[in-house]
């Protein structure tokens, strides 16, 4: 790498500096960096046989932003009673079809999220042995709980490196810390706007992707409709080119041989003394780790945009039927709620290369715009939460298959050896016998096993999104019908000419609904960090579990011992 351009690790450095200071993974010896005057992210070799003591003691507390205890209202909430009425609007009927208050923004009511996994991490930190010299969970794992630990840290790294689009050119990257993401945030007023697009350290099959959209582009147009079969014709061309080997009869390619690196990537605390801009002589300390993090950044980026074109290729029915308050509002406009019949081209590639080369931020923006079908920017809150919960879909499918390349590359239990050192070519790998085999299987197994759980319960139990975002949408200051319920009185279609009334909610634009999210549900702006964190919060749990086991099976074995002895002490008198 040269001064002229600075690396992905070093930029990752810069956003570490910047970042609030969150605990550093213990134990960990620190070699090249440990003379320089800035204690950045880096990445480093953790020899197999050897864990060094951190060199400073402090008590390591897990940090819990405010979006973690969400208190607001709960619209199961009763009402708590006032020294004076809320001024509500007035009933449907002479008054006029509005209603000033709904259940969500009046009444009373506080809910405090609750964690069983927190809850347990705090007690297995309360059984911690000081006289060990355990002052972290890190500390009480043993050499082959690292080792796991360890692997959650260093995918945890990668997925914060594709999160924040860090594997930009600098001159995109520059530009996005100026204005903000493409879409969706704030911006400076003289802020050019960064562009989605390929860059050097890009996947060439992501470049060929690229190129492919813009052609479309310019054939057919970039606002050109398309049908459902033009739709499915489409996607299926992404994907062959995401995927060329697919069709195949040969065996898929194996994955790179970085992947098996991962172990090796970690985020160090940043000093609080340091300056924001790490020394010119970072990228020479990290330049024998560039390369396999590039690898394995441009892999979970494949992987991830691979998810998202078979996820919008089997999701045509939910862009384009209606929803109910589609009826509603087509009912008040005497007017038959149709679903959609094309989707445009310009936006469905959007999406693509929103997954490709873009941030959480960037995802949800072009999902937003899709969804958007009535080109006022705003959505109603079914549509709201089917955007954000679609675009959890391609990240968690894209770390699933990368944790599963990772266990693979490399033996779980395997020694680790120095960055761009291979074995020998005449070196024989150690025959493994079938104790150890079955033994790696299980383990690979159980973390597999592990890894789906957190998937699947992350997001949907531990955060509780359907409960967070009902609050973003009721606490979102809404331009639209003046953040109002309107009620209309319309036909019902039946013969006997009845009258029904229509409860028309405002929509919320993305902007409005991000005013809200930064402060209240941040996790979903990095949500590979976010996943692979739940999942080393996890491994804690598990590992602890386990030492708790073997303490209890220690102490029943001990207490049995005793009293049999007693007993056969007894019966010789």
């Amino acid at each position: 790498p040269t001064s002229k351009r600075p690396t992905m690790l070093r930029r990752l450095a810069v956003d570490a500096v910047r970042r609030p200071r969150r605990w550093s993974p213990p134990g960990r010896p620190i070699h090249s960096l440990a003379a320089s005057p800035v204690s950045v992210s880096a990445v480093d070799r953790r020899p197999a046989t050897e864990i060094a003591t951190p060199p400073r003691v402090r008590r390591q507390q897990q940090r819990r932003s405010m979006s973690d205890n969400l208190l607001g209202h709960s619209p199961m909430a009763q009402r708590v009673p006032t020294s004076r009425p809320a001024a509500g609007g007035a009933s449907p009927g002479s008054a006029g079809p509005s209603w000033g208050v709904d259940s969500n923004t009046a009444g009373g009511g506080v809910w405090a999220q609750t964690s069983a996994k927190r809850d347990k991490i705090a007690e297995l930190k309360l059984e911690l042995d000081w006289d060990k010299g355990h002052r972290t969970l890190d500390d009480a794992a043993s050499h082959e709980e690292k080792l796991d630990l360890w692997m959650a840290d260093g995918l945890r790294f990668i997925a914060r490196a594709v999160d924040g689009a860090w594997d930009a050119d600098e001159e995109v990257a520059g530009r996005r810390e100026e204005g903000g993401s493409v879409s969706g945030e704030e911006k400076e007023e003289d802020a050019p706007t960064p562009t989605l697009g390929p860059s050097s350290k890009s996947h060439p099959l992501l470049v060929e992707l690229d190129a492919w959209l813009t052609s479309t582009e310019s054939s057919r147009g970039i606002d050109a409709p398309l049908s459902r079969d033009h739709f499915d014709a489409h996607l299926a061309e992404a994907s062959r080119i995401l995927d060329p080997d697919a069709a195949s009869p040969l065996p898929p390619p194996t994955p790179p041989v970085a992947l098996g690196d991962v172990r090796d990537f970690v985020a160090y605390d940043p000093d609080p003394d340091a300056d924001d801009v790490p020394p010119p002589d970072v990228d020479s300390d990290l330049s024998t780790a560039e390369v396999p993090l590039d690898e394995c950044v441009r892999r979970l980026r494949l992987l991830t945009t691979r998810a998202a074109a078979s996820r919008l290729r089997d999701s045509w029915d939910s862009f384009t039927a209606s929803t109910d308050a589609d009826v509603d509002r087509a009912a008040v406009r005497h007017e038959a709620a149709e679903p959609r019949s094309s989707l445009p081209l310009g936006k469905v590639n959007a999406v693509l290369r929103s997954h490709a080369f873009g941030t959480c931020p960037d995802r949800l923006a072009a999902l937003w715009d899709l969804n958007d079908r009535d080109g006022d920017g705003a959505l109603d809150q079914a549509t709201m939460d089917d955007v954000v919960l679609w675009s959890m879909g391609p990240v968690e499918g894209g770390l699933r298959a990368l944790f599963e390349e990772v266990v693979e590359a490399r033996g779980v239990r395997d020694l680790l050896l120095p960055f761009g050192v291979d074995m020998a070519e005449d070196a024989v790998a150690p025959k493994k016998g079938w104790r150890q085999r079955r033994r790696e299987a299980k383990i690979k197994k159980g973390l597999l096993k592990m890894f789906d759980k957190t998937i699947a319960n992350h997001f949907d139990v531990e955060v509780e999104t359907p409960h967070r975002l009902r609050c973003i949408y009721a606490w979102a200051e809404k331009s639209h019908q003046d953040n109002k319920l309107e009620s209309v009185l319309v036909d019902s279609g039946t013969v006997a000419g009845r009258k029904r009334y229509v409860e028309l909610q405002p929509k919320i634009s993305l902007a409005e609904f991000q005013e809200v999210q930064k402060e209240h549900y941040p996790h979903i702006d990095r949500m590979g960090e976010e996943l692979l964190s739940s999942f080393r919060e996890d491994l804690l749990v598990a590992q602890g579990k386990g030492r708790q086991n073997r303490e209890l099976k220690r102490d029943c074995a001990l207490f049995i011992g005793g009293v049999s002895l007693i007993d056969a002490c007894i019966l010789m008198l």
